[in-house]
């Protein structure tokens, strides 16, 4: 059983976080690790939404120190409190986490990872949601047989394979009319239609997202069976993310 902990916070921990970011930062950088865990625990109540207390001013600079806190001489309960702040009421880059990632305690690191990770797959997101779109936009001008039901789905377990077997979706968009809706329960149609030629036609269309930490990789089948995998170099400069050299990894 783990150690029990009684940590409080008193009028003077509120006045030094409404002083600013310099008093937090003296306090949270200095050594008396009592003070930094009643920090921690005030922080909490100002960085809680429900609560309605306006950081603005230096939330970017209370991020930055938090994760400043993570990877610095602390005792392991107070770093645990500054990563909980993080995950709970921050939205990244997680710069300082990603660049000391091998440095931080493997108690700690998955949580770690886990933050960075919802920051990335948020942006990258979006990012491939607009690729799907601008794809099909311009498949559809060559393809009569297109349905105008399209499902776009974000796959757990990510690695780079061409063919993953029933991959685990974590995230569903439906491209219906030219319209992205948003995390839409997802249904498979088991009906196949057949065309004039006797070929079978999938009745709706999928694009299907798999990504690393540097690699990203779209499938999709349209219409009369065709298909198609695109690999994308995933590149990250401040933060901000980008695909760039698409290549074909097969054409069927």
């Amino acid at each position: 059983m783990g150690e029990s902990r009684y940590v409080t916070y008193t009028e003077n921990d509120k006045e030094i976080v409404r002083e600013g970011i310099a008093s937090i930062q003296k306090v949270l950088l200095g050594k008396d690790m009592d003070k930094k865990r009643s920090l921690l625990f005030c922080l909490d109540w100002y960085m809680d939404p429900y609560y309605e207390q306006d950081i603005s001013d230096f939330e970017d600079e209370l991020i930055h120190l938090l994760q400043v806190v993570v990877i610095s001489h602390n005792d392991i309960d107070i770093k645990k409190d500054a990563l909980q702040l993080l995950e709970d009421y921050t939205q990244g880059p997680y710069q300082v986490l990603e660049e000391h990632l091998d440095d931080i305690e493997n108690e700690l690191k998955p949580t770690a990872e886990n933050i960075i990770n919802i920051h990335k797959i948020e942006k990258i997101e979006q990012i491939m949601v607009s690729e799907c779109k601008r794809i099909y936009e311009d498949i559809k001008k060559d393809l009569n047989d297109t349905s105008d039901k399209v499902w776009i789905l974000y796959n757990k377990n990510l690695a780079e394979k061409e063919n993953t077997p029933d991959p685990d979706i974590e995230m569903t968009w439906l491209l219906e009319n030219g319209t992205i809706n948003e995390v839409v329960p997802y249904f498979r149609s088991t009906l196949l239609q057949v065309d004039r030629n006797g070929f079978s036609i999938d009745p709706e269309m999928h694009f299907n997202i798999f990504l690393n930490e540097k690699r990203i990789l779209l499938a999709y089948h349209f219409g009369k069976g065709f298909s198609r995998c695109i690999g994308y170099d995933l590149k990250c400069v401040n933060g901000e993310y980008s695909i760039e050299n698409p290549q074909d990894i097969w054409v069927g």
